[in-house]
């Protein structure tokens, strides 16, 4: 069964059927950043990474390897069309409202690992949580606390536009909201180097 990601899920009805098992899974949605977007992060074989590109040294990545979404936590995220404004940094993201259990992120750090790094969301009554993540280079897995590799492409888009190595990986990182609130936005690190390609909000069910 699939839904749309601009959609919020509220309850799934499990039939009581012998033989039929329903897994863990998280319902939630992925935000819409396209008025958010500030950063060209993902370009076409002979396209020149524009702005400096993902990691603002002219490197991108390559659309055809990345793929039009990604899958994480059971999410599918949408990416943007390659070759524009495609992802984001130091942005405050407004979160669909809902009482959601978990806040999701895709990206990575960039010219190294970004370490101590502040994530805050801000609940409908103006109260906060504040995350700290080690973020790992996107060409250099660290393996960090919270930190899972989602999609790795065995070579980039360089500033002559060719494929270039090393390998990149994109990251997912789940952090834990308070129970019984309202989210209302995300404020990312203040931080070029860190880059982000999607943000989703979204609550575990029992199995």
């Amino acid at each position: 069964y699939t839904y749309s990601p601009s959609s919020q899920i509220k309850t799934v009805n499990g039939a009581n059927v012998t033989g039929v098992n329903f897994s863990s899974t998280v319902l939630g949605t992925a935000v819409n950043l396209a008025s958010y977007y500030n950063v060209y992060g993902i370009a076409t074989l002979g396209s020149v990474p524009r702005s400096g590109g993902f990691d603002n040294d002219s490197y991108a990545f390559n659309s055809s390897l990345l793929g039009p979404s990604l899958t994480y936590q059971n999410l599918v995220f949408p990416l943007a069309g390659a070759n524009g404004l495609d992802a984001l940094y130091a942005k405050t993201v407004s979160l669909p409202a809902g009482q959601y259990g978990k806040l999701f992120l895709l990206g990575g750090g960039v010219n190294g690992n970004q370490t101590n790094q502040s994530i805050v969301v801000t609940y409908t009554d103006g109260s906060t949580s504040t995350f700290t993540q080690n973020f790992s280079d996107w060409a250099y897995p660290q393996s960090y606390t919270g930190e899972t590799t989602v999609a790795t492409t065995p070579s980039r888009i360089g500033p002559n536009g060719q494929t270039a190595t090393p390998a990149v990986n994109v990251y997912g990182y789940t952090f834990t909201l308070n129970t019984g609130k309202t989210v209302a936005s995300v404020r990312l690190p203040n931080n070029r180097n860190v880059v982000f390609l999607g943000i989703g909000a979204g609550s575990p069910t029992p199995t």
